[in-house]
Protein backbone atom coordinates (compact mmCIF):
# COMPACT_ATOMS: atom_id res chain seq x y z
CA UNK A 1 0.00 0.00 0.00
CA UNK A 2 1.39 3.46 -0.88
CA UNK A 3 2.05 6.18 1.48
CA UNK A 4 -0.52 8.42 0.41
CA UNK A 5 -3.47 5.97 0.89
CA UNK A 6 -2.20 4.96 4.22
CA UNK A 7 -2.18 8.21 5.23
CA UNK A 8 -6.08 8.47 3.82
CA UNK A 9 -7.14 5.06 5.20
CA UNK A 10 -5.55 6.66 8.79
CA UNK A 11 -7.24 10.26 8.49
CA UNK A 12 -10.52 8.20 7.68
CA UNK A 13 -10.03 6.24 10.95
CA UNK A 14 -9.19 9.58 13.04
CA UNK A 15 -12.71 11.13 11.90
CA UNK A 16 -14.84 7.84 12.53
CA UNK A 17 -13.47 8.32 15.75
CA UNK A 18 -13.85 12.00 16.44
CA UNK A 19 -17.41 11.49 15.00
CA UNK A 20 -18.01 9.22 17.71
CA UNK A 21 -16.74 10.95 20.51
CA UNK A 22 -19.26 13.83 19.16
CA UNK A 23 -22.04 11.13 19.74
CA UNK A 24 -21.40 10.31 22.77
CA UNK A 25 -20.79 13.93 23.97
CA UNK A 26 -24.56 14.84 22.23
CA UNK A 27 -25.95 12.14 23.99
CA UNK A 28 -24.94 13.10 27.53
CA UNK A 29 -24.58 16.51 27.38
CA UNK A 30 -28.26 18.04 27.56
CA UNK A 31 -28.63 15.88 31.38
CA UNK A 32 -25.13 17.47 32.55
CA UNK A 33 -26.24 20.77 31.74
CA UNK A 34 -29.37 20.18 33.23
CA UNK A 35 -27.61 18.54 36.38
CA UNK A 36 -25.58 21.92 36.60
CA UNK A 37 -28.46 24.05 35.83
CA UNK A 38 -30.42 22.22 39.04
CA UNK A 39 -27.11 22.26 41.35
CA UNK A 40 -26.43 26.10 40.45
CA UNK A 41 -30.47 26.20 41.20
CA UNK A 42 -30.21 24.83 44.13
CA UNK A 43 -26.99 26.75 45.78
CA UNK A 44 -29.01 30.20 44.54
CA UNK A 45 -32.55 29.16 46.03
CA UNK A 46 -32.17 25.98 48.12
CA UNK A 47 -35.20 23.72 48.43
CA UNK A 48 -35.90 21.29 51.61
CA UNK A 49 -36.09 17.62 50.41
CA UNK A 50 -38.51 15.13 51.16
CA UNK A 51 -37.58 11.11 50.32
CA UNK A 52 -40.67 9.60 47.79
CA UNK A 53 -41.00 5.54 47.74
CA UNK A 54 -43.83 3.86 45.67
CA UNK A 55 -45.10 0.51 47.03
CA UNK A 56 -47.16 -1.18 44.31
CA UNK A 57 -48.49 -4.68 43.98
CA UNK A 58 -47.27 -8.05 45.71
CA UNK A 59 -44.68 -7.44 48.31
CA UNK A 60 -42.28 -10.53 47.46
CA UNK A 61 -38.53 -9.41 47.84
CA UNK A 62 -38.36 -6.12 50.66
CA UNK A 63 -34.27 -5.59 49.30
CA UNK A 64 -35.06 -2.34 47.17
CA UNK A 65 -37.21 -0.98 49.77
CA UNK A 66 -34.83 -1.77 52.61
CA UNK A 67 -32.12 0.06 50.20
CA UNK A 68 -34.17 3.17 49.50
CA UNK A 69 -35.38 3.81 53.33
CA UNK A 70 -31.68 3.22 54.61
CA UNK A 71 -30.42 6.13 51.95
CA UNK A 72 -32.97 8.23 53.07
CA UNK A 73 -32.15 7.52 56.55
CA UNK A 74 -29.05 7.84 56.15
CA UNK A 75 -28.72 11.58 53.48
CA UNK A 76 -28.84 14.98 56.01
CA UNK A 77 -30.73 17.09 53.81
CA UNK A 78 -33.38 14.54 53.32
CA UNK A 79 -36.21 15.93 55.88
CA UNK A 80 -38.80 12.88 56.14
CA UNK A 81 -40.52 9.95 53.77
CA UNK A 82 -43.67 10.24 51.32
CA UNK A 83 -44.71 6.79 50.87
CA UNK A 84 -47.97 6.26 48.04
CA UNK A 85 -49.40 2.63 48.72
CA UNK A 86 -51.01 1.06 46.26
CA UNK A 87 -50.08 -2.92 47.61
CA UNK A 88 -52.60 -6.03 47.85
CA UNK A 89 -50.25 -7.97 50.46
CA UNK A 90 -46.79 -9.82 50.56
CA UNK A 91 -45.06 -12.35 52.27
CA UNK A 92 -44.44 -11.96 56.20
CA UNK A 93 -41.39 -11.97 55.99
CA UNK A 94 -40.98 -8.68 53.35
CA UNK A 95 -43.80 -7.25 55.30
CA UNK A 96 -42.19 -7.25 58.52
CA UNK A 97 -38.65 -6.28 57.75
CA UNK A 98 -39.78 -2.83 55.43
CA UNK A 99 -42.01 -2.29 58.59
CA UNK A 100 -39.22 -2.46 61.49
CA UNK A 101 -37.00 -0.23 59.06
CA UNK A 102 -39.34 1.98 58.82
CA UNK A 103 -39.91 2.17 62.61
CA UNK A 104 -36.37 2.67 63.09
CA UNK A 105 -36.46 5.69 60.30
CA UNK A 106 -39.34 7.82 62.05
CA UNK A 107 -37.12 7.90 65.33
CA UNK A 108 -35.15 10.44 63.62
CA UNK A 109 -37.78 11.54 60.74
CA UNK A 110 -41.01 11.31 60.06
CA UNK A 111 -42.80 8.99 57.78
CA UNK A 112 -46.53 9.86 56.18
CA UNK A 113 -47.79 6.37 53.89
CA UNK A 114 -50.74 7.80 51.76
CA UNK A 115 -52.94 5.13 50.43
CA UNK A 116 -54.86 5.35 46.90
CA UNK A 117 -56.70 2.98 46.42
CA UNK A 118 -55.78 -0.45 48.32
CA UNK A 119 -53.43 -0.93 51.56
CA UNK A 120 -54.15 -4.46 52.97
CA UNK A 121 -52.70 -7.28 54.40
CA UNK A 122 -48.78 -6.98 54.25
CA UNK A 123 -48.90 -3.70 52.39
CA UNK A 124 -50.86 -2.30 56.06
CA UNK A 125 -48.51 -4.37 57.78
CA UNK A 126 -45.84 -1.83 56.14
CA UNK A 127 -48.25 0.81 56.65
CA UNK A 128 -47.89 0.57 60.43
CA UNK A 129 -44.50 1.24 60.58
CA UNK A 130 -45.10 5.11 59.36
CA UNK A 131 -45.57 8.28 61.63
CA UNK A 132 -49.29 8.71 60.05
CA UNK A 133 -51.29 7.20 57.58
CA UNK A 134 -53.51 9.30 55.57
CA UNK A 135 -56.35 7.42 53.10
CA UNK A 136 -58.64 8.12 50.16
CA UNK A 137 -61.75 7.83 51.72
CA UNK A 138 -62.64 4.93 49.00
CA UNK A 139 -59.37 3.17 49.10
CA UNK A 140 -59.40 -0.08 50.70
CA UNK A 141 -57.27 -0.90 54.27
CA UNK A 142 -56.90 -3.76 56.59
CA UNK A 143 -57.00 -6.97 55.68
CA UNK A 144 -55.25 -8.24 58.70
CA UNK A 145 -54.70 -11.99 58.86
CA UNK A 146 -52.21 -14.27 57.30
CA UNK A 147 -53.26 -17.54 54.95
CA UNK A 148 -51.28 -20.49 53.19
CA UNK A 149 -52.47 -21.75 49.99
CA UNK A 150 -51.77 -25.30 48.94
CA UNK A 151 -53.01 -26.91 46.30
CA UNK A 152 -54.12 -30.44 46.12
CA UNK A 153 -53.62 -32.17 42.67
CA UNK A 154 -52.87 -35.68 43.51
CA UNK A 155 -56.04 -36.65 41.76
CA UNK A 156 -54.92 -35.12 38.80
CA UNK A 157 -51.42 -36.61 38.81
CA UNK A 158 -53.41 -39.53 39.07
CA UNK A 159 -55.67 -39.29 36.11
CA UNK A 160 -52.98 -38.30 33.96
CA UNK A 161 -51.04 -41.34 35.30
CA UNK A 162 -48.10 -39.74 37.08
CA UNK A 163 -46.57 -41.27 40.16
CA UNK A 164 -44.87 -39.04 42.04
CA UNK A 165 -42.79 -40.73 45.55
CA UNK A 166 -41.39 -38.77 48.41
CA UNK A 167 -38.43 -39.61 49.76
CA UNK A 168 -37.32 -37.30 52.77
CA UNK A 169 -36.06 -37.12 56.14
CA UNK A 170 -38.09 -35.37 58.89
CA UNK A 171 -40.99 -36.43 59.77
CA UNK A 172 -42.88 -33.23 58.84
CA UNK A 173 -40.76 -32.31 55.33
CA UNK A 174 -42.93 -32.92 52.76
CA UNK A 175 -46.01 -30.80 54.69
CA UNK A 176 -47.44 -28.36 52.30
CA UNK A 177 -46.29 -30.75 48.81
CA UNK A 178 -49.23 -30.62 46.34
CA UNK A 179 -48.70 -33.34 44.83
CA UNK A 180 -49.83 -35.97 47.87
CA UNK A 181 -52.71 -35.04 50.48
CA UNK A 182 -52.37 -33.46 54.12
CA UNK A 183 -52.73 -35.04 57.06
CA UNK A 184 -54.83 -34.57 59.96
CA UNK A 185 -51.49 -33.99 61.70
CA UNK A 186 -49.62 -31.79 58.59
CA UNK A 187 -53.13 -29.53 58.77
CA UNK A 188 -52.65 -29.10 62.37
CA UNK A 189 -48.66 -27.80 62.30
CA UNK A 190 -49.04 -25.53 59.73
CA UNK A 191 -52.04 -24.38 60.83
CA UNK A 192 -49.56 -23.32 64.12
CA UNK A 193 -47.56 -21.55 61.41
CA UNK A 194 -50.19 -19.35 60.27
CA UNK A 195 -51.15 -18.84 63.88
CA UNK A 196 -47.60 -17.51 64.66
CA UNK A 197 -47.55 -15.06 61.86
CA UNK A 198 -50.49 -13.82 62.40
CA UNK A 199 -50.12 -13.31 66.19
CA UNK A 200 -46.38 -11.49 65.29
CA UNK A 201 -48.66 -9.18 62.22
CA UNK A 202 -51.71 -8.31 65.71
CA UNK A 203 -49.10 -7.24 68.32
CA UNK A 204 -46.93 -5.20 65.88
CA UNK A 205 -50.37 -3.20 64.61
CA UNK A 206 -51.35 -3.04 68.02
CA UNK A 207 -48.22 -1.34 69.23
CA UNK A 208 -48.02 0.95 66.58
CA UNK A 209 -51.19 2.35 66.05
CA UNK A 210 -52.00 2.23 69.91
CA UNK A 211 -54.32 -0.74 69.95
CA UNK A 212 -56.07 -2.93 71.93
CA UNK A 213 -54.90 -6.59 71.18
CA UNK A 214 -57.60 -8.18 73.45
CA UNK A 215 -59.72 -6.54 71.08
CA UNK A 216 -58.47 -7.73 67.69
CA UNK A 217 -61.29 -9.55 66.46
CA UNK A 218 -62.47 -6.15 66.07
CA UNK A 219 -60.34 -4.97 63.82
CA UNK A 220 -58.01 -7.73 62.64
CA UNK A 221 -60.29 -10.66 61.30
CA UNK A 222 -59.14 -10.41 58.11
CA UNK A 223 -61.93 -8.14 56.85
CA UNK A 224 -60.64 -5.40 53.75
CA UNK A 225 -62.69 -2.36 54.58
CA UNK A 226 -63.56 1.18 53.34
CA UNK A 227 -61.26 3.96 54.92
CA UNK A 228 -63.55 5.90 56.53
CA UNK A 229 -64.74 2.56 58.58
CA UNK A 230 -60.51 2.03 59.62
CA UNK A 231 -60.65 5.77 60.44
CA UNK A 232 -63.47 4.61 63.22
CA UNK A 233 -61.28 1.79 64.19
CA UNK A 234 -58.11 3.66 64.80
CA UNK A 235 -56.34 1.86 61.78
CA UNK A 236 -55.72 5.25 59.75
CA UNK A 237 -54.71 8.74 61.14
CA UNK A 238 -56.60 11.00 59.09
CA UNK A 239 -58.82 10.93 55.09
CA UNK A 240 -57.23 12.77 52.80
CA UNK A 241 -55.29 12.92 49.46
CA UNK A 242 -51.94 13.38 48.30
CA UNK A 243 -51.52 17.36 48.44
CA UNK A 244 -52.72 16.54 52.13
CA UNK A 245 -50.12 13.85 52.91
CA UNK A 246 -47.72 16.15 51.62
CA UNK A 247 -48.71 19.36 53.50
CA UNK A 248 -48.73 16.97 56.99
CA UNK A 249 -45.37 15.31 56.06
CA UNK A 250 -43.90 19.06 55.30
CA UNK A 251 -45.58 20.20 59.28
CA UNK A 252 -44.41 17.00 61.03
CA UNK A 253 -40.77 18.08 59.61
CA UNK A 254 -40.99 21.56 59.94
CA UNK A 255 -40.61 22.44 56.39
CA UNK A 256 -42.13 26.36 55.32
CA UNK A 257 -41.48 26.52 51.91
CA UNK A 258 -41.01 24.45 49.18
CA UNK A 259 -39.90 20.85 48.87
CA UNK A 260 -38.26 18.79 46.55
CA UNK A 261 -39.08 14.80 46.21
CA UNK A 262 -36.32 12.58 45.42
CA UNK A 263 -37.89 10.07 44.17
CA UNK A 264 -36.81 6.02 44.43
CA UNK A 265 -37.25 4.10 40.76
CA UNK A 266 -37.59 0.53 40.90
CA UNK A 267 -35.35 -0.46 38.21
CA UNK A 268 -36.48 -2.75 35.61
CA UNK A 269 -35.40 -6.18 35.04
CA UNK A 270 -33.03 -5.24 32.50
CA UNK A 271 -31.69 -3.12 34.62
CA UNK A 272 -31.53 -5.60 37.64
CA UNK A 273 -29.24 -7.73 35.11
CA UNK A 274 -27.13 -5.21 33.45
CA UNK A 275 -25.96 -3.83 37.31
CA UNK A 276 -27.01 -6.84 39.62
CA UNK A 277 -29.55 -6.83 42.06
CA UNK A 278 -27.19 -5.51 44.64
CA UNK A 279 -26.58 -2.61 42.71
CA UNK A 280 -29.72 -0.90 41.91
CA UNK A 281 -28.99 2.03 44.26
CA UNK A 282 -26.85 3.27 41.20
CA UNK A 283 -28.25 6.23 39.34
CA UNK A 284 -28.73 6.69 35.40
CA UNK A 285 -25.87 8.84 35.54
CA UNK A 286 -23.62 5.88 37.02
CA UNK A 287 -25.08 3.38 33.88
CA UNK A 288 -24.36 6.23 31.41
CA UNK A 289 -20.92 6.25 32.13
CA UNK A 290 -20.42 2.53 32.96
CA UNK A 291 -22.10 2.62 29.09
CA UNK A 292 -20.16 5.50 27.86
CA UNK A 293 -16.79 3.75 29.30
CA UNK A 294 -17.61 0.60 27.46
CA UNK A 295 -17.97 2.25 24.28
CA UNK A 296 -14.69 4.61 24.73
CA UNK A 297 -13.08 1.02 25.40
CA UNK A 298 -14.70 -0.77 22.41
CA UNK A 299 -13.57 2.17 20.35
CA UNK A 300 -9.90 2.68 21.58
CA UNK A 301 -9.27 -1.70 21.11
CA UNK A 302 -10.90 -0.58 17.10
CA UNK A 303 -8.50 1.74 16.87
CA UNK A 304 -5.00 0.11 18.04
CA UNK A 305 -6.30 -2.94 16.02
CA UNK A 306 -6.39 -0.88 12.81
CA UNK A 307 -3.32 0.69 13.81
CA UNK A 308 -1.12 -2.38 13.91
CA UNK A 309 -2.24 -3.76 10.50
CA UNK A 310 -1.39 -0.41 9.32
CA UNK A 311 2.54 -0.97 10.92
CA UNK A 312 1.97 -4.53 9.01
CA UNK A 313 1.11 -3.05 5.52
CA UNK A 314 3.86 0.12 6.16
CA UNK A 315 6.55 -2.72 7.24
CA UNK A 316 5.85 -5.61 4.38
Amino acid sequence: MEPCQEKKRYSFFNILKNAFWVLVILQFAPSMIISITKSIQEAIVPEDKIGYMTIRGFLGDSSFYLKQIEKFSKADDIKGLLIKMDCHGGYPGSSQMVFSELKRFKENKPVVVVVENVCASGGYYVACGATKIIASPSSLVGNIGTIMQIPDVKELMTELKVDMHHIFGGHFKAAGSPLRTLTSEEKDYLQLIADDDYQQFIKDVAQSRELDIEEAKNWADGKVIHATRALGLKLVDQLGTYHDALEELKKMADIQGPVKLIKSKKPSDLMNYLLGDDDFELEQSNFAQTTAQFLSDVCSSFCLHQGVNNQKVIRS
